[in-house]
């Protein structure tokens, strides 16, 4: 009894190392780490009524950037066709997104530019190059998260739901930066593999400085409106070792995010050794009983 004691011991506290030390929340969010990735494009300002372009020097940061065309040109930008930042709760399977974006309404425009779907899938082969350096890399789907929509203006629905699409897929592009923020949203094909929810707060909330969001001048930008959206029915496989993509119809910002599945410390993955060794003696101590 005595042996069996320590055993069970031994296994919990093992399986009790392995769970992730939860990160500091956004607000009232336990959005867990930080995926986002920064794509390096640029930060500008272009004037649709001039033609002007202002370039900021700190190219790269996700405040208020926009991407660039491929002829030159760069597309609208401001905080509302900005794409903040994307989080992985791995204690809770949520994933969070953070952004300018009105995730319910889009974006105010004529018409009005809608959030497209959840793609997951992986970097390409494709490199886009400015100047002969490399600022983004190709996206190849493998599962759309296909949101529910409203069928009038293509809208997200209020805390919707998602079908969740894998194998052979069409999809929509964007209709100003191509191919770089491709694909927009889903199409059509596929097969259909389970479904979930997504929930979206519309309102304005307040960046903090730990989240390194800064503007034009290197400053952490503290009263932007800023929305978020969680989505829930992910699994680790399919979110570990995988980019995961989002952007607005035009394609003006993308949003990113990558991570890898969590690698057991060393003490952890001593305990659930002493524990299996445990239950080996056990178990040959009972063979030898019984025998």
């Amino acid at each position: 009894m005595k042996t069996i004691t320590i055993i069970i011991i031994a296994l919990i506290t093992a399986v009790t190392f392995t769970v992730p030390a939860r990160a500091v929340s956004f607000l009232s969010l336990d959005t867990g780490k930080n995926i986002t990735v920064n794509d390096s494009i640029w930060n500008s300002t272009y004037n649709p009524y001039n033609n002007t372009v202002v370039t900021a020097t700190n190219a790269g940061n996700e405040d208020n950037e926009t991407e660039r065309l491929q002829d030159g040109r760069v597309t609208y930008t401001g905080q509302k066709w900005d794409f903040e930042g994307m989080y992985w709760n791995s204690n809770s399977n949520v994933l969070t997104l953070i952004a300018g974006w009105n995730f319910a309404n889009g974006v105010t425009h004529s018409p009005n530019v809608q959030v497209g779907d959840l793609f997951i899938g992986d970097w390409n082969s494709t490199q886009y190059l400015n100047g002969g350096i490399v600022v983004a890399q190709g996206f190849t789907p493998s599962m759309a998260l296909d949101f529910s929509r409203d069928t009038t203006d293509g809208s997200l629905q209020a805390n919707g739901t998602y079908n969740k699409i894998t194998g052979s897929f069409s999809t929509n592009t964007t209709s100003d930066v191509t191919p770089l923020s491709d694909p927009y949203t889903y199409k059509n094909g596929g097969t259909p593999v389970s479904n979930n929810y997504f929930t979206y707060i519309t309102g304005s909330v307040d960046n903090t400085p730990f989240l390194g969001w800064a503007d034009s001048d290197n400053n952490n930008i503290m009263n932007n409106n800023h929305y978020y959206m969680q989505i829930f029915g992910l699994t680790g496989s399919e979110v570990y070792d995988n980019v995961l993509h989002i952007t607005l119809a035009c394609g003006n910002d993308v949003g990113r995010g990558e991570t890898v599945a969590p690698v057991p410390e060393p003490g952890t993955m001593m305990l659930f050794g002493i524990g299996m060794l445990g239950l080996a003696v056990y178990g040959k101590r009972r063979m030898n009983k019984d025998a």
